[in-house]
């Protein structure tokens, strides 16, 4: 298990965020299928998001979801997909 805080997706249509770790060159979820129940299944949830200097988590800004979402680090399940850096020239 890896720990994240480093680069992390607004789920908009998913299930769970996104987290990528640079340093470690791995991709995971955190919050997997954890998201409040009355988002379940639906489609627009959240659409961007700010990381807050005060505490460090990210704030979703509600799209269709009745709520902002808090996310804040924990451990997260490395999904095994790899990172590739993309050359220029």
């Amino acid at each position: 298990m890896l720990r994240c805080r480093d680069t992390w997706q607004v789920p908009f249509d998913a299930e769970s965020v996104l987290a990528i770790d640079p340093d470690m060159q791995t991709v995971g979820l955190l919050y997997e299928n954890a998201l409040p129940a009355e988002c379940a299944g639906m489609r627009g949830k959240w659409s961007g998001g700010v990381i807050s200097a005060k505490d460090g988590c990210m704030y979703c800004v509600p799209f269709n979801a009745p709520s902002v979402l808090k996310v804040f680090e924990q451990t997260l399940r490395p999904l095994g997909i790899p990172l590739y850096s993309c050359s220029h020239g």
